[in-house]
């Protein structure tokens, strides 16, 4: 049975949570402070979008990016592994 591991297993889906993270932090900042001024009326929704957006793009590219990496690793031999290095026979002449 094939297990799925949820954790943060690669690049993608750490950049992923800290989008997200930027995400929450502006709108918190933009519910707690609902009447703002000017400038942060217009950052603040730009925040939420672009970090809720990249947060998603980059958690779905970091799962394709493991499912890619899990089907590229081979499957375990029931025999042991051939020797390499110093210890595998000379192949001279080939």
């Amino acid at each position: 049975m094939s297990r799925i591991r949820l954790g943060v297993t690669n690049i993608y889906i750490k950049s992923c949570f800290a989008l997200l993270a930027v995400a929450l932090a502006c709108a918190t900042l933009l519910f707690a402070l609902w009447p703002v001024a000017d400038p942060a009326r217009v950052l603040l929704p730009r925040g939420i979008r672009i970090g809720l957006l990249g947060g998603v793009i980059l958690y779905a590219i970091g799962r394709i990016a493991q499912v890619v990496r899990g089907a590229r690793r081979p499957e375990p031999s029931s025999g042991p592994a051939p020797p390499r290095g110093r210890d595998a026979p000379c192949q001279a002449g080939v």
